[in-house]
């Protein structure tokens, strides 16, 4: 989603929208975006480029260091859970036979 100060709008006279930012709204550069380019241009500027390097080897590819847990995973992700709700809804039905109102007979 896209917006810009100019989206607000006020019944105040004489309140207008601040423009600030390194380029103007049509894209030429400030007095203070040279300043930055300036002062900031040979920290940021882009390194030289690096000669490629030619050689002569042979790709191998690289063993994978250990077997893929993936069902090990799935299983804790599915099990764990599954007992955990398990031993939760047993403990509550075990509350409720100890806590079944007692019916009283009339005598």
């Amino acid at each position: 989603m896209w917006w810009s100060l100019q989206d607000y709008w006020t019944d105040v006279p004489g309140i207008v929208v601040e423009r600030f930012g390194l380029f103007r709204p049509d894209g030429g550069m400030r007095a203070v975006g040279v300043e930055a380019q300036t002062s900031f241009g040979r920290v940021t500027a882009p390194a030289v480029a690096v000669p490629k390097v030619i050689s002569g080897g042979q790709a191998v590819a690289v063993p994978v260091p250990e077997p893929s847990h993936f069902a090990i995973h799935l299983a804790y992700v599915l099990v764990f859970p599954c007992l955990l709700v398990g031993m939760l809804v047993a403990g509550m039905l075990a509350l409720r036979r100890f806590r079944r109102p007692r019916l009283r007979h009339a005598t």
